[in-house]
Order: C-alpha cells, then structure tokens, then sequence
C-alpha cells in the first residue's frame, strides 16, 4: 500500500549566494499519516541563471533527496489478521514494519519566457532513481525480509504557463 497520504508537506527554503546561484533545502517532517512516517528526508539543490536576455532565461540546476519512509506498507494493518483470502491473499498475520528509501538525484535546464503579462516555461532533465524497500512482515507464519531494489535514470519534461492579474497577482499553470 504506497498511497498512505493524499498530501506530502515539506519545509523548503531558498537562500540567494554569491555568484547568481541559488540554494535550495527541504526537509521533511516525521509525522505519521496512515502507518508511514516519513525518516530523515532531507533535500537539497543549487541553481543558476545563465541567461537572461531581452525576456528568456536559460537556468541549470542540481537536486537530490536522501531518506525513507517506514511504515505498514507491505501488509497494512486493516489487512492484517484477516482470514478471506480476496481480501488478505498475500497471508498478511501482523502489520508489517517496511523501510522505502526515497533517493534520487538529478539535473535540468529551464528554458522561460518572462517578459510581458504572460509568461511560460520549458524544463528538461534526467533524475536518477535509487529506490530500496526492506520488507519486513509476518506471512503465513513466516517471516518475509525481502529487499526489493529499483535503479534506473529517468528523463522528465515539464511544462507552464502563467498570467500576471496585476502588480501582486499571478497564476499559473
């Protein structure tokens, strides 16, 4: 059961530096939602403009996230005990106490429009999934200790557009 939360809070801050970059840390608090509880997740990024010229920016920016979450995951505790096999066919005895570590790290490059009322942006990159799960649950009278371990780089695109309502209103898409 991976969807444990409908919402993900973090506590993010930037920090302008010398040279035009700038500095981006995250950290997400450990409070349980649903028998997860998010353990030490901390993120952080740096950043850069290296164009801005006559409206268009070109930026480059590095990010990562180090953590895990732990929690029920494998066998939730409203499964656990349960003896109908279309509701419980994995044999789940107990809830289980799963570890998922959330790690990746990456690179892209935002291409914007910012002059005028409207604006938009393009971005490009590539984040590298280091993901691992140590499940740890009762099953059928045994205990299951698999480590199930997902690497892989992943290309993303993203895409908006924005419209200034006035001097302090902006939305965007």
């Amino acid at each position: 059961d991976l969807n444990k939360s409908p919402v993900f809070g973090r506590v993010r801050g930037w920090i302008g530096l010398p040279g035009g970059f700038v500095a981006e840390l995250g950290w997400t608090p450990p409070l349980t939602i649903n028998g997860a509880k998010p353990r030490d997740i901390l993120a952080a990024a740096i950043g850069r403009r290296v164009v801005d010229a006559y409206g268009y920016t070109v930026s480059l920016r590095a990010f990562g996230q180090h953590g895990a979450v732990t929690g029920d995951i494998t066998c939730p505790a409203e499964l656990a005990g349960a003896q109908d096999f279309v509701r419980n066919p994995y044999g789940c005895e107990a809830p289980s106490s799963d570890t998922l570590q959330v790690n990746y790290y990456g690179l892209e490059t935002t291409f914007a429009h910012t002059g005028g009322a409207w604006t938009w942006h393009a971005t490009g990159g590539v984040v590298r999934m280091e993901n691992e799960v140590q499940v740890d649950a009762l099953r059928y009278g045994f205990r299951d200790r698999t480590r199930l371990v997902s690497n892989d780089n992943l290309p993303y695109l993203a895409a908006g557009l924005g419209y200034d309502l006035s001097q302090r209103w902006h939305v965007g898409a």
